[in-house]
């Protein structure tokens, strides 16, 4: 339900009914709500007004200045640094009121003191001035457009394309990006003249000149003397500080909604949940025989939670993915969105999910710190930063595999990856480059797993707004403690922290591994030493290879299911000859045979394939977005 739409010129005029035909555009317009809108002179913005019983007010207006915000804001810091319980005493439930005092108060900079997860767009009339702000993590997108002395803004891509009549100029970087990388890197979308608010950031806009970008907080590890060095310590500092999260994310009175699988994050969340008294409903989902749709649904069972599960089919990919392509505006894989199928069906009184996915997700096998001493040479920098990234389509020296771009564009995406890798690695500050654990951590959090994570959430963000337990700032000053082993190994302290809150749930696996929650580094030597053998003799002897430990086997599912073969193979190859050449067509059918023989290592490159050929039907060509 949450969203945000604006326009401000700072010189001139705008008017409510552009703002009104941005928002049309976002998500929670197909679902029939209505708008709040606030104006003064020079700026408009508006937002969803179904969500005020349970958020309350998210734009105001107030002596020539509107302020709007998309997420929300648990407390912020004053100069001394002390913390404020209430943005501003005396007008609960009011946020953007709130918000708009302490502007008046400290100006812009209280937004890099704010603690949550949200956008922030605020007008100053009197000044002639647009603030653009955004959490940490950028974990509430904001894209922006500039012309000239206006300046629109919307939490989500289509909306800005209203404005400007088509064809819209495209961003073959950003496009080039998500092909070889799976994220639009650089903060770009697919268009040449829309980027997104980076994270952590403050952006100015005056006078019609391009933004003044202002970084409030850099992300620094302290693994070093006096960090945290074992499992217990990790576990027990983990704990304490995200008992303290969920007095803000879990509130008592309010029923909240957590999609839980297999996997120890969610586990960890449900369990503080439930020990202090919040309400819950869970939700769990996996294709058959799944270890997620088996272990969901018995935690929520030793919890006393109610747990809806659904087995899901190669019939609900196909359901959900040309939404999730527009829902995302074509920048995330219709692979990773099976949480739209959650989201679909949430109850209608639903208002908040907790969203589990970790800050912390280990990058590294077990060997590897013992390999970086033996043989740092194995670990240059192209590497590092290839390895923070999932499924790359390039190798550290730019060359592509499986080779089926277009040979007219494989020069291009070949320099482009070779550019982007660099600047990837030249972007590590010199206070992260002591080991490559803390480079590639670096990378992870600051490029891939906020934008992942930014994706995912705009599925569910499409019902009603998203809690992210994980990505507190509390939580994540806390990891950037750890040793590094324990950043790369993070299950260990995620299963030790499980064992102090609910030893009941010990004996229940952790569904990628097979082995319970709270095992010891030796059990996880040998799950993972077992998995690497399966895999090994898999290749020769396909029956004993290792079994997928995943919520949905979609490798499963397009190698035996010939309807989901026929929606792949349509989109991709019954695509009109005049789109881009940026796939070599018989290269493109080569591969798809070779993925539905078992050769499940081209998925993530398909589902991107599939995407932006979605994404030029959907906002190239106008066609009529997919049903909600």
């Amino acid at each position: 339900m949450p969203g945000l739409a604006g326009q401000a010129a700072t010189h001139g005029t705008t008017g409510d009914q552009t703002v009104r035909g941005m928002a049309a555009r976002l998500a929670f317009s197909r679902l029939a709500h209505t708008l709040d809108i606030a104006s003064a002179e020079g700026a408009a913005m508006a937002c969803d007004a179904d969500a005020q019983d349970a958020l309350s007010h998210r734009v105001i207006a107030d002596d020539g200045a509107v302020l709007g915000i998309d997420g929300e804001i648990f407390s912020v810091a004053d100069p001394e640094g002390a913390t404020s319980e209430l943005l501003v005493p005396g007008s609960p439930g009011h946020p953007a009121a709130d918000l708009m005092k302490l502007y008046r108060r400290f100006g812009i900079e209280f937004a890099a003191r704010a603690r949550g997860h949200f956008a922030l767009a605020i007008w100053d009339g009197p000044a002639k001035t647009l603030f653009l702000a955004s959490d940490r993590f950028g974990m509430r997108p904001l894209y922006y457009r500039q012309h000239g002395a206006s300046i629109a803004f919307a939490s989500e891509v289509k909306a800005l394309l209203t404005l400007a009549p088509a064809p819209h100029p495209v961003d073959e970087q950003g496009i080039c990006d998500y092909i070889l990388f799976g994220i639009p890197l650089c903060n770009r979308s697919f268009f040449a003249d829309i980027q997104c608010v980076p994270p952590a950031s403050i952006l100015t806009f005056r006078n019609g000149r391009p933004p003044a970008m202002r970084r409030y907080w850099e992300l620094e590890f302290h693994g070093g003397p006096g960090a945290l060095r074992s499992v217990d310590a990790a576990a027990r500092a983990l704990k304490t500080t995200l008992q303290d999260v969920m007095e803000e994310a879990a509130p008592q009175g309010q029923t909240l909604e957590l999609p839980i699988s297999g996997g120890l994050d969610t586990r960890c969340i449900a369990t503080l949940a439930v020990a202090r008294g919040s309400a819950l409903r869970t939700y769990s989902i996996g294709s058959a025989y799944s270890e997620d749709l088996r272990v969901g649904p018995l935690v929520a069972q030793q919890l006393g939670l109610p747990n809806h599960a659904w087995t899901l089919t190669p019939r609900d990919f196909i359901e959900w993915t040309e939404e999730a392509v527009y829902l995302t505006d074509g920048m995330y894989n219709p692979i990773d969105s099976p949480i739209l199928f959650i989201a679909r069906r949430l109850p209608g009184d639903a208002r908040v999910v907790l969203d589990g996915a970790s800050s912390f997700d280990g990058r590294f096998r077990f060997l590897d710190p013992l390999l970086f001493r033996l043989l740092p040479s194995l670990y240059p920098d192209a590497q590092m930063a290839l390895k923070a990234l999932v499924a790359p389509l390039v190798q550290p020296g730019g060359e592509t595999s499986p080779r089926v771009l277009h040979p007219g564009y494989e020069p291009f995406a070949r320099e482009h990856a070779l550019a982007a890798l660099r600047a990837l690695a030249e972007s590590v500050p010199a206070a992260n480059q002591a080991n490559p654990f803390d480079r590639v951590d670096f990378i992870d959090l600051r490029n891939r797993l906020p934008r992942c994570n930014i994706m995912g959430s705009v599925l569910l963000r499409s019902r009603c707004e998203v809690r992210h337990p994980f990505f507190d700032p509390r939580v994540v000053d806390l990891v950037t403690r750890f040793r590094p082993f324990l950043r790369a190994k993070e299950k260990l302290v995620l299963g030790r922290l499980i064992h102090m809150a609910a030893p009941q749930l010990d004996a229940l696996v952790y569904e990628r591994t097979g082995i319970p929650a709270d095992s010891h580094i030796a059990r996880h030597l040998l799950a993972y030493g077992k998995t690497a053998l399966l895999r090994g003799t898999g290749r020769f002897l396909p029956a004993t290879g290792a079994k997928p430990r995943v919520a949905i086997d979609f490798g499963a599912w397009v190698q035996h299911d010939p309807s989901l073969q026929r929606f792949i193979r349509a989109i991709l190859l019954d695509a009109p000859a005049d789109r881009p050449p940026r796939f070599r067509r018989d290269a493109v059918d080569t591969l798809l045979t070779r993925l539905f023989n078992g050769h499940t290592a081209h998925l993530p490159l398909v589902g991107r394939m599939i995407s932006l050929e979605l994404w030029h039907r959907y906002f190239l060509e106008h066609q009529p977005p997919p049903p909600s």
